[in-house]
């Protein structure tokens, strides 16, 4: 039996603009055109696979020119990732120019990062340590209006922070020389009342500090500097989540990006014969052709569920067939940095429907009316419980 599938927005990333209806996006000609699941036994099925390839590619010649619109579609917004690497540029000003602001209102007066080889820190590629070798640190003290920064690291790693740039100054120390001593020392001299470590229960972006790590430093820095150590949890959170505009541009394209192979994707459906992993794999050799990486752990990304909802789990090998509702969890990762979450969904429809259920309708729109009232309620000063309640 024939069949085509609508696709539907669960939601446009924030810093697009909203979708003002439904979007309904055909995949192919007139159902009568659609390729189907051939009968017979498995190996007959497998038999087709084999002959439309791995891609759910649609087999006829109308599904596929609509497929190769798509195509040149998303392939129309990928000119961004040809520029130059924008981080550089991007970490250094948000350095200068956002976390000294951010230390003030965590009302922090020194942060200290510590960096090492192998298990390194989560942030440490945001403060240019993602390069460490032997053990190495970052610390920044508030000076005024301003941040004084400066990296204590082994030489050799020294001179290649150094060229970067990134610090105001940079301390070679040899070898195997004690670092936390190092740190010591210049926490001591700076004598700062709140100085920040990255050890956190509530945030795991701040909390690489390890436990031997921790020990060292408050051995190093004495019961009484030890006594103002403080967790960063409230730091990075006021820093992170403040973008520059050349941030917003990236993350932007990025999410255009995004939803165009989400949406490619469901145009490569052939009902009846394709499963979640065929498109969770269309995307991935996608992403592969794109030069971009997974936006999380690359055996989660994408997230394709058809049929009952299994919460975030892979992808299985589950056909897709008529009524089922399919939800693409997916994002990308741009210059190493940057990366997307978006969801989309899209409704098979059964033989002899031509549009969404009403049943199907009206969850989208109590859907669509919830997303619209957390949006009104994000405004400066209100708090993610506010919005979310």
């Amino acid at each position: 039996m024939p069949f085509r599938i609508v696709a539907t927005r669960r939601t446009r990333p924030l810093l697009l603009p909203f979708a003002a209806a439904l979007l309904a996006v055909t995949t192919g000609p007139a159902p009568e055109a659609v390729a189907q699941q051939p009968a017979g036994s498995a190996a007959a099925v497998e038999e087709w696979r084999a002959r439309i390839g791995e891609r759910p590619l649609a087999a006829d010649p109308a599904r596929a020119a609509a497929l190769a619109d798509r195509r040149r579609t998303t392939d129309g917004l990928t000119s961004f990732l040809r520029q130059p690497d924008p981080w550089p540029a991007i970490r250094q000003a948000r350095i200068t120019q956002l976390l000294p602001d951010a230390m003030r209102r965590a009302e922090v007066d020194a942060w200290v990062v510590l960096t090492r080889e192998n298990a390194n820190d989560p942030l440490a590629a945001h403060v240019g340590g993602e390069n460490a070798g032997g053990a190495a640190a970052v610390l920044f003290l508030r000076t005024g209006e301003g941040v004084r920064s400066l990296a204590i690291s082994p030489v050799g790693e020294a001179m290649a922070l150094a060229d970067l740039a990134i610090h105001d100054s940079v301390h070679a120390i040899p070898r195997g020389a004690d670092v936390y001593a190092e740190v010591a020392r210049t926490l001591a001299a700076a004598d700062p009342a709140r100085i920040a470590i990255n050890s956190s229960e509530r945030r795991p972006a701040a909390d690489g500090l390890s436990a031997t790590q921790r020990a060292a430093l408050e051995g190093a820095l004495g019961p009484q500097l030890a006594a103002r150590l403080v967790s960063s949890e409230d730091l990075v959170a006021e820093w992170l989540s403040v973008k520059l505009p050349a941030e917003v541009a990236v993350l932007r394209d990025a999410a255009r990006l995004t939803e165009a192979l989400e949406l490619e994707a469901y145009a490569a459906v052939v009902p009846g014969l394709t499963r979640d992993a065929d498109v969770a794999r269309y995307l991935k050799t996608r992403m592969r052709e794109l030069g971009v990486g997974d936006g999380w752990s690359p055996s989660q990304n994408p997230n394709v569920v058809s049929g009952a909802d299994r919460g975030h789990s892979h992808a299985t090998d589950r056909v897709i067939t008529g009524g089922d509702l399919i939800q693409t969890d997916f994002g990308i990762k741009v210059f190493g940095t940057w990366v997307t979450d978006i969801q989309r969904f899209a409704y098979v429809l059964r033989p002899g429907e031509r549009g969404v259920p009403a049943e199907m309708e009206r969850r989208w729109q109590a859907g669509r009316r919830g997303n619209r009232a957390a949006f009104a309620a994000m405004r400066p000063g209100a708090t993610g419980s506010e919005v979310d309640g």
